[in-house]
């Protein structure tokens, strides 16, 4: 992938969530992967790592608002770089 962002946007179909910004809730047992917190308090922005259906890892900064990614989901990266991380949308779900 080239950092300088010049192949944005671009869509990208989620694999797999290798890290999320909710990694301790998950090994707590208080939520299942890819869940976001019920109360708006606990909801964070931050890094997600997913690995796409061609093995790459990529860095995404997601909003509070944002659930993590889960496998089948096809998301449309709009800015960034892979140093800092890209901000993406929801483009689709596999069915």
């Amino acid at each position: 992938m080239s950092n300088a962002g010049d192949n944005l946007p671009r869509k990208v179909q989620v694999k797999a969530l290798v890290s999320s910004r909710y990694d301790a809730l998950y090994a707590s047992h208080e939520l299942l992967c890819g869940e976001r917190p019920a109360s708006w308090d606990d909801r964070v922005s931050g890094a997600d790592v997913i690995a796409t259906e061609n093995d790459v890892k990529i860095t995404l900064q997601s909003d509070g608002q944002q659930s993590p990614p889960v496998p089948g989901q096809t998301l449309m990266l709009r800015s960034g770089d892979d140093a800092q991380g890209y901000t993406w949308t929801l483009y689709g779900i596999r069915s």
